[in-house]
């Protein structure tokens, strides 16, 4: 046991300062709807420092030798095994605070990175043309107003390219058409994927429909407000408000402004 105690302290200070921070990460990169996606974020930050100290006391309780205290350097006759079981989870906790607040530190730090980084954690397409809101892009669980017609070239994320695909769209004259195809005006690198805040040029392809009626697609945004969608934390307004102004919307223009002031303010 004892030429593995070097190694086994090392490997869990390694898990508890850089673990939440690489698994907040990865937590924040996939889709998930709002509830979803706190509970992923907390789980991320704390499962290791969990899995740590766990580990770290189920390597001690297989040493018991009736003495207690040997984390002091000082032992006397344990009490019995309950008494080692306590003193084991309590200087545990003891020995690992420090590199446990270093790895929360961590944690905490990605997740504003990321916040400051990914336009507020939305994966959305970004226009390289400026002017006032052009086409609304409907995808399962949210929505987002673009700029620019749909052929200009934008800057999307890969996470967006995949998301706009399929995605059926509504243009401020009514016209309604569905995004078959986002084809990247460079080759997607392997970091492009591994930093999911890099954008690239890109290009939308639509065709016209489906047959939908301006109430056809308000119904849609409005049951993506109404459920836990990963839309749901990003919103500029309440959920009620939101819903009330689309409600409002007279014509394919107004439901278009209105959706792009729920998701931009």
């Amino acid at each position: 046991m004892q030429p593995l105690i070097l190694p086994l302290i090392l490997v869990v200070h390694a898990l508890l300062v850089f673990a939440p921070a690489v698994s907040m990460w990865f937590a924040m990169s996939r889709p998930a709807p709002g509830k979803r996606r706190w509970l992923a974020m907390v789980l991320a930050l704390t499962g290791p420092l969990v899995a740590a100290y766990l580990l770290v006391v189920i390597a001690w309780l297989p040493s018991y030798s009736g003495e207690c205290g040997g984390w002091l350097g000082e032992t006397s006759p344990c009490n019995g095994f309950g008494q080692y079981v306590t003193e084991t989870l309590y200087w545990a906790a003891m020995g690992l605070a420090v590199p446990a607040v270093v790895g929360l530190g961590n944690g905490v730090g990605v997740l504003l990175l990321r916040w400051l980084l990914v336009d507020r954690g939305r994966a959305s397409a970004s226009s390289l043309a400026g002017g006032a809101p052009s086409f609304l892009v409907i995808q399962s669980d949210a929505f987002a107003v673009l700029c620019g017609a749909p052929a200009d070239p934008r800057r999307m994320t890969a996470l967006a390219m995949r998301h706009h695909r399929g995605a059926v769209c509504l243009g401020r004259g009514g016209e309604v058409f569905t995004l078959v195809e986002v084809n990247p005006l460079h080759v997607v690198t392997l970091l492009d994927r591994l930093l999911p805040w890099r954008k690239v040029p890109a290009r939308l392809v639509g065709q016209p429909g489906p047959d939908m009626s301006l109430e056809d697609v308000r119904a849609r945004l409005l049951a993506i407000l109404q459920r836990d969608s990963s839309i749901a934390d990003f919103l500029a307004m309440p959920a009620d408000a939101a819903i009330a102004r689309l409600e409002r919307a007279q014509s394919p223009a107004e439901l278009i402004d209105a959706a792009d002031a729920i998701t931009r303010g």
